[in-house]
């Protein structure tokens, strides 16, 4: 059950223009993000006024076969890129620091990184519309009451928020099904019952013990 390599679309609100503007983007890798064979990680982008409410966004699924959730923050960049107009001004604003700290960085900087291929279509698409793209870091997982670093608004906060409940419902819809997650966490769950067992009992041996070979026996 292998993830998509087709994008599908979620549109939230109204009047999708995809102007000039600020932008805020998130990912997940929803329930099961801790276990690499079926995590299925979800994006969003989203524009906001100036209190943090919702104009409109987008969530969508990260395609193809590499699901990583730093891969999938990177994508919601290269999802906006594609949607904005020629000419666009635009203000991207991200809580994953390798995002900001690559892209700020310079082309020769994402080539070096392992998701390459997604630097290589942001830079080349903001030169063929001529873009002007601005990418900006905030704190995630924050509150207003909060201490907030220098920058960083409750708008901010408010549209943070909006891009990762978006995202959430968007890796909720990737999400393998459950004929596919259960054998692989009865599976998972076994194998760490038995190697917990084998640690326990390991542990409770006479040191001379543990040096001596284990003897292969029937299951």
């Amino acid at each position: 059950h292998l993830p998509p390599d087709v994008l599908t679309v979620s549109l939230s609100g109204e009047n999708c223009t995809w102007a000039s503007g600020l932008y805020y983007g998130d990912a997940s890798g929803g329930e099961f993000s801790s276990i690499q064979s079926i995590r299925r990680c979800g994006c969003a982008v989203v524009q906001t006024d100036s209190t943090g409410s919702l104009i409109y966004g987008a969530s969508f699924n990260l395609p193809g076969t590499v699901q990583t959730v730093p891969r999938a923050e990177l994508y919601a960049l290269v999802f906006l890129i594609n949607q904005v107009q020629p000419l666009s001004e635009i203000v991207y604003v991200t809580d994953n620091q390798g995002v900001f700290k690559t892209f700020n960085a310079g082309p020769q900087a994402g080539c070096k990184s392992i998701n390459c291929d997604l630097y290589k279509k942001i830079f080349h698409t903001t030169i063929e519309k001529a873009i002007r793209l601005k990418v900006r870091w905030m704190p995630s997982h924050r509150s207003e009451d909060d201490e907030l670093p220098a920058g960083v608004t409750s708008a901010d906060i408010r549209s943070n928020e909006h891009a990762d409940k978006l995202a959430g419902e968007a890796a909720n819809r990737a999400a393998v099904p459950l004929a596919v997650s259960s054998p692989v966490l009865i599976y998972r769950n076994l194998a760490k019952n038995i190697q917990h067992r084998l640690a326990t009992i390991l542990l409770s041996l006479p040191a001379r013990e543990k040096s001596k070979p284990v003897s292969k026996s029937p299951v």
